[in-house]
């Protein structure tokens, strides 16, 4: 995704879905941040677990890096 129009798309599909999704053991640096997004599927069962490191720059986001595991 680049810039807030494909951002908002991504949101609003995930909104529209019926996937239970959280941010949590975020940490926050003065150039960094780092955060877990577990998220369930609609049917209950199968997880999707995100870890993301974000570098920022300026209240700009310049980097991300996640890695995903898929249950």
């Amino acid at each position: 995704m680049v810039g807030r129009p494909d951002i908002k798309a991504f949101l609003s599909r995930v909104k529209a879905s019926n996937i239970s999704i959280a941010i949590t053991n975020e940490i926050l640096g003065p150039t960094r941040a780092a955060f877990c997004v577990p998220c369930t599927l609609s049917d209950g069962v199968r997880r999707i677990i995100e870890h993301v490191i974000i570098h920022y720059s300026n209240g700009m986001i310049t980097r991300q890096v996640d890695v995903e595991a898929w249950d």
